[in-house]
């Protein structure tokens, strides 16, 4: 504890998110409301699945035991994102892909008028 005049903790279950609440000083604890927990919006999740290479079955694990969203709706959003843009892999075998820059300072124009 951090203030020695402290007299109630909270302790959180983490599965029910059921939260008690300790008397320090009485030594008693009484249950509180369930807390839900703060839904991750989609995309969100789509960035932190692609900024750490999560794979879809690894993420699908995770939003059963989590509050993450759906991975059907990640992968939804994920297809409805790249269908925006034209992605070819690049020629003589290189690693890596390419845009065309014609068609991506269209679609930059439009998406900005």
């Amino acid at each position: 504890m951090k203030d020695s005049n402290q007299r109630f903790v909270e302790l959180k279950n983490k599965d029910t998110y059921k939260c008690d609440i300790l008397d320090v000083k009485n030594g008693t604890y009484s249950g509180k409301e369930n807390i839900s927990p703060t839904p991750v919006s989609p995309q969100s999740a789509l960035f932190i699945k692609d900024r750490y290479c999560i794979s879809n079955e690894a993420f699908h694990e995770l939003s059963v035991v989590s509050n993450l969203p759906s991975s059907n709706k990640v992968k939804k959003l994920a297809y409805k994102m790249n269908s925006k843009f034209e992605i070819c892999e690049t020629p003589s075998g290189i690693v890596g892909v390419q845009q065309s820059l014609h068609s991506r300072l269209i679609f930059l124009y439009i998406s900005t008028s």
